[in-house]
């Protein structure tokens, strides 16, 4: 039994991308730490919302990770505190606060270390985190 079973997240993509990387894939820098989605063109699926309610605790650019502009968002539940992660943005339209209702998060992007470098890149990297539970080694920055 995990402790995330019963845990419902939305689809973070408004339209249907198509899953490019896993989680725990091997890579060149070690353990990808979380999926990566790719849509067909620039209007096919690119924007975001958020996958939980809670709190945008970060949305800013991360120069020194490779994960570009991002948004980081703490959610609650069952006494457990979860952190989603929208990376490699390329637009941020939410801001810090509570966000509990649809709402437009960014669009997927191009930022930071992605692969193929530029548009051909374009990419949503989503994360959920669970402090102290999950991979050794595969992961995204401290909390």
């Amino acid at each position: 039994m995990s402790i995330l079973d019963g845990l419902m997240l939305e689809n973070p993509c408004l339209w249907r991308g198509r899953l490019t990387g896993r989680f725990a894939d091997e890579r060149g820098y070690g353990c990808h730490g979380g999926i990566d989605v790719t849509f067909r063109n620039k209007f096919d699926g690119m924007y975001l919302k958020p996958a939980l309610p809670g709190w945008v605790e970060e949305a800013r650019e991360d120069k020194k990770t490779g994960i570009g502009l991002y948004v980081r968002m703490r959610h609650e539940w069952r006494g457990l505190m979860l952190f989603t992660w929208y990376c490699h943005l390329e637009a941020i339209y939410i801001t810090p606060g509570y966000w509990d209702t649809p709402v437009m998060l960014g669009i997927a992007g191009a930022t930071g270390n992605v692969v193929p470098p530029g548009p051909q890149g374009r990419h949503l990297h989503f994360a959920l985190q669970v402090p102290f539970h999950g991979r050794a080694g595969c992961g995204l920055p401290s909390v």
